[in-house]
């Protein structure tokens, strides 16, 4: 189906998704094409949270992260307990001290809780780690998974909710964030005409918004999916049938109702 709105067309926000009228539904969200974010962050001490780039700490919250970062020296990643980088969080620095130390902090510019000595950072090519989080213990690891620090909060330890990054002291950096694993997410829809956005269940829409999404559904009929001008589906949105009718058409809607395409399907599951 296609079809263009030439009157008055939304921009897409969030994608929702729902069943109904007697039926129930499997959607498997394969990863999306695999595609890699690169973040360039300035030479300012100012965190940018992953979520700001379209990057999902999932749902619930993934308990690692692993990254690829070109820089001379401070490049700051925060274990953030909110959205908000002004509340508590986490802070590792590597190769901080013109790339001679690295750090894991309970605070901005805290004390040292863990420290690793040596270079770790390189300007010509990127350099891969992973921070790891569970049960209050923070392990930052090499490329090789080999231990750099290690610290466990033993006081009151944080919930991990977001991540962000930073530069500062005269250097700028870039930051690759590879496919976390390629995991395929899976969501299961009641028999209920009610849409369920994706960004609850933590697919990112990206930044800039994501202009296709790929999945798989297993239903007898009626797959509904609504492209949402925001996160509430009861703003304007259009709306996607599969398989309505008793699995006997589809239809591209917008908030009207009218449709503007139809095609006819026989199978009960739909790629």
């Amino acid at each position: 189906m296609e079809w263009t709105d030439t009157t008055n067309p939304y921009t897409i926000r969030n994608i929702g998704i729902s069943t109904g009228w007697g039926s129930t539904g499997i959607w498997s969200f394969p990863c999306q094409d695999c595609q890699v974010p690169i973040i360039k962050t300035p030479n300012l001490y100012k965190y940018i949270p992953l979520t700001d780039n379209g990057i999902a700490m999932g749902n619930p919250v993934r308990q690692s992260i692993r990254f690829k970062v070109k820089a001379n020296n401070d490049a700051h990643v925060a274990l953030m307990s909110s959205n908000n980088p002004n509340d508590p969080l986490y802070e590792i620095v590597l190769g901080g001290w013109y790339n001679t130390q690295s750090v894991i902090r309970d605070r901005k510019q805290g004390g040292h809780l863990a420290v690793y000595r040596g270079r770790v950072l390189n300007s010509n090519e990127f350099r891969t780690f992973t921070i790891k989080w569970s049960n209050a213990r923070i392990r930052v690891e090499d490329e090789s998974g080999k231990k750099l620090m290690e610290w466990t909060d033993t006081t009151n330890p944080y919930t991990i909710r977001n991540i962000g990054i930073s530069t500062g002291w005269g250097f700028d950096w870039n930051m690759v964030i590879p496919c976390q694993d390629c995991q395929v997410l899976i969501i299961k829809t009641p028999n209920l005409y009610k849409y369920i956005p994706l960004t609850d269940n933590g697919i990112a829409m990206g930044n800039p918004v994501q202009q296709s999404i790929r999945f798989k559904v297993k239903a007898n009929n009626d797959a509904h999916v609504a492209l949402m001008s925001s996160n509430n589906p009861n703003d304007p949105l259009y709306e996607i049938v599969l398989g309505g009718w008793g699995n006997k058409q589809s239809v591209i809607r917008d908030e009207t109702g009218w449709s503007f395409g139809s095609v006819s399907w026989t199978s009960a599951q739909f790629k």
